[in-house]
């Protein structure tokens, strides 16, 4: 009521009561009302009908500004259609491509599965794969262990073949050239007469083996058996006899046996 009586008072219109024309009545004067002017703000749109906001909720919006709402909405909805062309446009790329994706929970159940299968069947070709090569890498360390035994018998009688060419070469008219070694050496080294009547002995045997090895015998080497007799000990003096021995049965066809007892040998000899 006092919104209505501030509009009238606005307007002219004289209040319930107040003023009266002839008689007491009313005044006669018609009533002009004021433009409600046009408030901008926020507005709802609704099908069909557009009305305003809050503050003027009682008035039409203009067919402009619906026209513009109208647009906006139709622009938001095509936005929309585009945004779920463009998802599904990419969800079909995916499953074309045979990207892991399921529609549903049988699907990817029976897309793990057919995975989980997969997987076992790499992991048993793996495990085949793996046992053939370690067989493979057992065959060849034998076979190399094979080789290496080969390589050094080869090795072994290319030795002995390079020690008889110089035995050859050297030996074109052969003699047995030892030096004989004179008593007093022995009782230098602080020998007795016993043992270097021992030594003289085992001398000539080993002259004599190496004479009969040289002329193609096919003897028992007992030259330096010492068996129950004194030990000859090692000594330079005896290396070039020993030479003469080895350089005969490395010549020969072979000999029986040869027997070495009671003889110390050093690495030299």
């Amino acid at each position: 009521d006092e919104a209505r009586r501030r509009r009238r008072r606005r307007g002219g219109e004289p209040e319930r009561g107040e003023g009266s024309s002839e008689g007491g009545g009313r005044a006669a004067s018609p009533m002009r009302r004021r433009r409600r002017p046009h408030f901008r703000g926020a507005f709802v749109v609704r099908p069909k009908v557009f009305w305003a906001s809050e503050e003027c909720s009682s008035r039409f919006i203009t067919p402009a500004v619906a026209s513009a709402a109208r647009d906006s909405a139709s622009a938001v909805s095509s936005m929309e259609r585009r945004g779920d062309e463009a998802r599904k446009r990419k969800l079909d790329a995916s499953n074309s491509e045979g990207l892991p994706f399921a529609f549903d929970t049988m699907d990817l159940k029976n897309l793990l599965d057919r995975m989980q299968s997969q997987i076992d069947g790499l992991v048993a070709i793996n495990s085949t794969l793996q046992a053939r090569l370690d067989g493979q890498a057992e065959s060849q360390a034998q076979e190399v262990n094979e080789l290496r035994e080969k390589c050094g018998v080869l090795e072994s009688r290319c030795g002995s073949l390079e020690r008889s060419i110089r035995v050859l070469r050297k030996d074109v008219s052969w003699s047995y050239t030892a030096p004989d070694i004179p008593r007093g050496h022995w009782n230098e080294q602080g020998r007795d007469d016993e043992y270097a009547d021992n030594v003289e002995e085992k001398i000539g045997r080993i002259k004599d083996d190496v004479e009969r090895i040289r002329n193609g015998e096919n003897i028992v080497c007992e030259c330096l058996d010492c068996f129950g007799q004194l030990t000859i000990l090692h000594d330079d003096a005896l290396l070039p006899h020993f030479r003469e021995l080895a350089d005969a049965i490395q010549l020969s066809n072979g000999i029986q046996n040869i027997v070495i007892d009671n003889v110390e040998l050093g690495p030299s000899a």
